[in-house]
């Protein structure tokens, strides 16, 4: 039983962590896109 809860326990941290990772990838494309947006070019940011 103990086994089992650690396993859980690590596989929630792993898709915690994938979850973490994912937004962090996801942010500063967004942010690239909102200035695009606004008429900044890639030179000025």
């Amino acid at each position: 039983r103990l086994i089992q809860g650690n396993k859980r326990k690590l596989i929630l941290e792993r898709s915690a962590k994938c979850v973490q990772r994912i937004k962090c990838h996801d942010e500063p494309p967004l942010q690239l896109l909102r200035m695009r947006k606004r008429g900044y070019s890639n030179t000025e940011i």
